[in-house]
């Protein structure tokens, strides 16, 4: 055995890699509520459709992010979609489409399990929201924290100075 056998130790292995992935829910809002789309973000096979339900979220916001919607915290009900992600690669799919501007966050999804019977039922879920501060993302002021984790880069200090609302 080497001489450092006991201090050298392979690193743990993420958790998430140690438990198998559980089937879930997602809220979809924006561009995801496109079978189309979806379809083509998951790599489904072309002779399937995804399964979307109507649903909703409350207790949030939609904010404009550039052209796109972004989910933020308000006191708002958000009309959507619900979504059965059944693998990790598809859940791995989904983030990698949402950028690193969305985090995964758990969500109570009201479904609407028979659409247009009107018989629904709450699941815990997740859904992807905006990782910057949502108060700037509503107020319309530049979001510097974001950008930088996005881009990779710092702005240089001062940068945006008499620039409007900031």
């Amino acid at each position: 055995m080497p001489s450092d056998y006991l201090t050298n130790l392979p690193p743990p292995i993420p958790e998430d890699l140690l438990t198998a992935y559980e089937p879930t829910y997602f809220f979809f809002y924006g561009t995801l509520t496109q079978p189309k789309i979806l379809k083509s973000v998951l790599n489904l096979p072309e002779d399937s459709a995804p399964i979307l339900l109507p649903a909703s979220i409350t207790g949030y916001d939609l904010a404009n992010w550039g052209q796109y919607k972004a989910l933020v915290n308000g006191d708002s009900t958000v009309l959507g979609k619900a979504y059965l992600v059944e693998t990790r690669e598809h859940q791995d799919r989904l983030s990698y489409y949402e950028t690193n501007a969305y985090e995964i966050r758990s969500c109570l999804i009201e479904v609407e399990e028979k659409p247009g019977k009107g018989k629904k039922r709450e699941i815990y879920g997740k859904t992807f929201m905006y990782a910057g501060d949502g108060e700037a993302l509503k107020e319309g002021r530049f979001d510097r924290a974001l950008w930088e984790k996005s881009m990779g880069v710092r702005l240089p200090k001062g940068f945006g100075k008499g620039m409007g609302p900031q």
